[in-house]
């Protein structure tokens, strides 16, 4: 539970068993955020590789168009 939350809604009047509910929710999804962080870093690292595959075939496709031309 994170008492921040659960300090403010019972300093706005909201009675306890929702503040506590609500501060308990916040935590909940604190820690579902906190899961999917290491999964985004994995798929940047993907797209980094494939980023570079891409610029290396692009690259021959570049030569080979160039050797066509030039010959």
């Amino acid at each position: 539970m994170i008492s921040e939350v659960y300090d403010t809604f019972m300093s706005a009047g909201v009675d306890e068993w929702h503040s506590r509910k609500a501060a308990e929710a916040v935590a909940q999804a604190d820690t579902k955020f906190a899961a999917v962080d290491p999964k985004l870093a994995s798929i940047s690292g993907e797209l980094v590789l494939q980023r570079w595959m891409l610029v290396v075939v692009l690259a021959f496709l570049f030569a080979i168009v160039v050797k066509l031309f030039v010959h």
